[in-house]
């Protein structure tokens, strides 16, 4: 038995946004650990050695685009982990 996981990447673990994804993909994939990640520097080096042979999933969770990560983590949840850069629709943008 293969276990896989969700790494979600967000600049703000907490924020509300972040936790609207990680539930959305959650209830999506019941089977699969949902965990979010803070992409600032000092985590960098651990989401690069997390990422090694996964799945990388990029792009804003809204819309069509969520659509596409929640599928493409749906997808490669038996195989690989998957880490999603996912933009938190809360944080910033000018």
């Amino acid at each position: 038995m293969t276990e896989s996981s969700v790494l979600y990447a967000t600049p703000d673990p907490t924020s509300a946004g972040a936790e609207t994804v990680v539930s959305t993909l959650t209830a999506e994939l019941d089977d699969v650990p949902v965990t979010p990640v803070a992409t600032v520097e000092g985590c960098r080096a651990e989401l690069d050695a997390a990422a090694v042979g996964a799945v990388v999933v990029t792009g804003a969770f809204d819309g069509a685009t969520g659509t596409a990560i929640v599928r493409a983590a749906r997808e490669h949840r038996h195989t690989l982990p998957v880490v999603l850069f996912a933009d938190d629709p809360s944080a910033g943008g000018g």
